[in-house]
C-alpha cells in the first residue's frame, strides 16, 4: 500500500514522561492483558522502540542498563509474522514471547495496576494535520452523471474508507527491519555509487517512516 493512502496518525508522548518506563508498561500490558491491548498501545510500543534504540546507541550508560533487553524486544518485533496485520491472535503471541524472552524487563504482575495508573494517559494516538491545502477548502470536483442512477456522483467508499491500524503498523515494522538491513549493508565494501544508492534508499525509507508516524 503506497504510504500517501496511510491515514496521517502519530503518537504523542508526555514530555515528562520517562521513556523506558512507558515501555516497560506497554511490554507488560501486552504480556499479562492482551485482550485490553488496543491500536494505541501497538502504536506506542513500535514509536518508543524506535527512540530508546537510538538513546541506547547515544548514550552509553543507558545502553548497559537496557540494551540487552531493547535488542531482545527488538529481535522479537521482527521475528513475528506481520504479514497479515496486528490480529488479537498475533498480540497474544507477542505477549507470550515477551513472558519468555523479557522477563527481567516485565514490570512485576503485582504492581501492574499502580504503573497502569500512572502510564495509562501518558500517550494518545491522534491524526496530524495534512500538509498543504486542507480538503475540506478544496473546489467541489466535478462528476458526470450516467442518467437516472446518477452514479456518476457517488462516491467510492472502497477509496474513502481508511486502512485498519494493523496494515499500518505492518508497514511500520517492515520499514524497521528495511532499515536496520540496508545499516548492515553499509558496513560491506562495495563501489561508491553503490554505497551512494544504499545512502538515498536508507534516507528515502527514513522519510517514509517518518510520514507515517507524523514526525515533522
Amino acid at each position: 500500500m503506497d504510504v500517501k493512502d496511510l491515514p496521517r496518525k502519530r503518537v504523542v508522548i508526555g514530555k515528562s514522561v520517562k521513556r523506558v518506563s512507558l515501555q516497560r508498561y506497554l511490554v507488560s500490558k501486552i504480556a499479562y492483558f492482551p485482550e485490553k491491548v488496543v491500536e494505541r498501545d501497538i502504536w506506542a510500543l513500535f514509536s518508543n522502540q524506535l527512540f530508546l534504540q537510538e538513546k541506547a546507541l547515544r548514550e552509553q550508560d543507558f545502553g548497559q542498563k537496557f540494551g540487552s533487553s531493547l535488542e531482545d524486544l527488538s529481535k522479537i518485533l521482527k521475528s513475528l509474522n506481520l504479514s497479515s496485520g496486528v490480529t488479537q491472535r498475533g498480540v497474544r503471541l507477542m505477549g507470550g514471547r515477551f513472558q519468555e524472552v523479557l522477563v527481567g524487563f516485565l514490570v512485576p504482575k503485582r504492581n501492574y495496576q499502580s504503573w497502569e495508573s500512572r502510564m495509562g494517559s501518558t500517550y494518545h494516538l491522534i491524526f496530524a494535520e495534512p500538509e498543504g491545502v486542507k480538503k475540506k477548502d478544496l473546489p467541489t470536483k466535478s462528476r458526470i452523471g450516467v442518467g437516472y442512477r446518477d452514479k456518476g456522483s457517488t462516491r467510492d467508499k472502497a477509496k474513502d474508507g481508511s486502512p485498519p491500524w494493523q496494515e499500518i503498523a505492518t508497514r511500520v515494522a517492515n520499514l524497521e527491519r528495511e532499515i536496520e538491513e540496508l545499516h548492515t549493508l553499509e558496513t560491506k565494501n562495495g563501489s561508491a555509487i553503490e554505497t551512494l544508492q544504499r545512502a538515498r534508499l536508507l534516507n528515502s525509507k527514513r522519510k517514509e517512516l517518518d510520514r507515517i508516524k507524523g514526525v515533522h
